[in-house]
């Protein structure tokens, strides 16, 4: 695991990962039926115990599938319910993640960048952009990179949101509930990204933007927006 990554968020995560819900991924599902190969590879960055990649290959015709995560139990699971293949570690990984590739034909980023937070804000832009490096490198020539990112907006409150979470997760570094409402405040820390700053980093990381869905956006109040980005990414060179 690098030391970049926030390990009170790599411990909520441990604690709290859920059974992601598949939905979300359905606009990738639908391009890989079009485009995918039964004789390709896919790998899911941040694989959790398995369930979207059960749903990929239920539903696709990829069946050679592999994950990576941080916690091995998680990994375990995936292996015993998929059948897949298993790496431990993080994206933040450079090492780690050129010595798993270029292998895959396909790999898949979930609702990721925004939760590869460090100290600061700035930090953290840093490690989505390294995250995007390393997953593009686990890819082979002409590979590509499907990747489902909730953007919001104003993208200056999102500084905001950050620094609260941060403050937040310092006084109650423990998830905060009434009954079994999640108080959302605190962990996990969050840094999100608008559309515009997603491409922006899609544009030094070496691919090219082949397909973007995005969904209506939705009012979440205090004048913030968020909307439902899913973004298909070929491999094309080396970062800029």
């Amino acid at each position: 695991m690098s030391e970049a990554c926030d390990l009170h968020t790599q411990a909520y995560f441990d604690a709290h990962t859920p059974q992601w819900r598949s939905d979300r991924y359905l606009p990738m599902i639908d391009w890989l039926k079009a485009h995918a190969r039964g004789d390709q590879s896919l790998i899911d960055i941040g694989c959790g115990t398995g369930n979207i990649l059960a749903f990929i290959k239920q539903n696709t015709p990829l069946h050679e599938l592999a994950g990576i995560d941080i916690t091995q139990r998680y990994l375990d699971q995936a292996a015993a319910n998929v059948g897949c293949t298993t790496h431990l570690g993080s994206v933040l990984d450079d090492e780690l993640c050129r010595k798993i590739g270029p292998r895959y034909d396909y790999a898949v980023m979930g609702a990721v960048l925004h939760h590869l937070v460090s100290a600061t804000r700035r930090s953290s832009f840093d490690n989505a952009r390294r995250a995007l490096v390393n997953a593009v490198a686990m890819l082979k020539s002409g590979g590509h990179l499907l990747i489902y990112e909730p953007a919001h907006y104003p993208a200056a409150a999102m500084w905001g949101v950050f620094w609260l979470k941060r403050c937040g997760s310092a006084i109650a570094p423990r998830r905060l509930e009434v009954g079994k409402q999640w108080l959302n405040f605190g962990l996990p820390v969050v840094s999100y990204f608008t559309n515009e700053q997603l491409l922006a980093m899609f544009n030094a990381v070496g691919v090219e933007l082949i397909e973007q869905q995005i969904n209506d956006p939705k009012k979440l109040g205090l004048g913030i927006r968020r909307t439902s980005s899913t973004f298909v990414l070929r491999k094309t060179g080396s970062p800029v």
